[in-house]
């Protein structure tokens, strides 16, 4: 079971958009789509516990959780995970650096959780609701 009190579920475009869920005004949601995603093609050299090939390293366990756990708070466990992982630089840092989550639900709804440091837009999509 996922237990999670992680500070992003009180980022001001996640707390509108529960907002905006909770009460219906969006109506019925049968996919979500959330990113965190950043341009930095380039392996810092600062080294972090995210940036190195351990387990709980990578994109996953840095902005991943976070997206899941908004996810979970969201819309509940899901019925399966898929999930892919990988490097989206163009040198192999070592570490996974891009995610793609899809959630599945029984009600048919599917939430995909994004991450990458390859994204070059200057204003990133944070959120996709249909």
């Amino acid at each position: 079971m996922l237990i999670s009190l992680s500070d992003r579920r009180w980022d001001s475009d996640f707390v509108t958009v529960s907002q905006l869920i909770a009460n219906n005004s969006l109506g019925r949601i049968v996919e979500f789509e959330t990113h965190f995603d950043r341009h930095r093609p380039e392996v810092s050299t600062r080294s972090t516990w995210k940036a190195k090939p351990l387990p709980g390293g990578g994109v996953v366990f840095d902005l991943g959780t976070h997206l899941m756990d908004q996810v979970v708070k969201t819309f509940g466990m899901p019925q399966k995970i898929t999930g892919f992982v990988g490097t989206a630089r163009a040198q192999d840092p070592g570490f996974d650096d891009s995610c793609t989550i899809l959630l599945h639900y029984k009600s048919g709804l599917m939430a995909t959780v994004k991450a990458t440091v390859v994204s070059p837009e200057v204003n990133q999509l944070r959120y996709w609701i249909r």
